[in-house]
């Protein structure tokens, strides 16, 4: 609450003015400061926390591709393999279809595994 003082005005113009003195209380000004600096701790602790569990759903996520790669080009390889045990030209050709199909999936999750890795660098700068 400002605190105001009274002034004289020359004598011709007769009247008292009210100005209100702009210098907090010394209490008032330190609680304030404590509260800022409070906001402040609050804020980068919780930008702290929100890094940490963006790091860590990417770190699941690049687990989670990581996994899947290997499962699509082990089954891409069995499909290889057996392509090759086949006489039948139909059949063998169907089978390596889908291991083409199968290994181009991997290669495309390898991208996406790449671009988790660079957000992951960046987060953790």
């Amino acid at each position: 609450m400002p605190v105001f003082e009274i002034v004289m005005v020359p004598p011709q113009t007769k009247m008292l003015i009210l100005i209100p003195l702009l210098r907090p209380n010394q209490p008032e000004l330190i609680a304030l400061e404590e509260k800022k600096d409070t906001i402040e701790k609050e804020k980068k602790q919780n930008e702290k926390k929100r890094k940490h569990e963006e790091a860590k759903g990417l770190q699941s996520k690049q687990r989670k591709l990581e996994l899947d790669i290997d499962l699509l080009l082990q089954k891409a390889d069995n499909l290889s393999e057996e392509t090759e045990g086949h006489s039948s030209l139909k059949t063998g050709h169907g089978l390596l279809v889908q291991s083409n199909a199968l290994r181009k999936n991997a290669k495309s999750k390898k991208a996406d595994l790449a671009t988790l890795q660079v957000l992951e660098r960046e987060l953790s700068i």
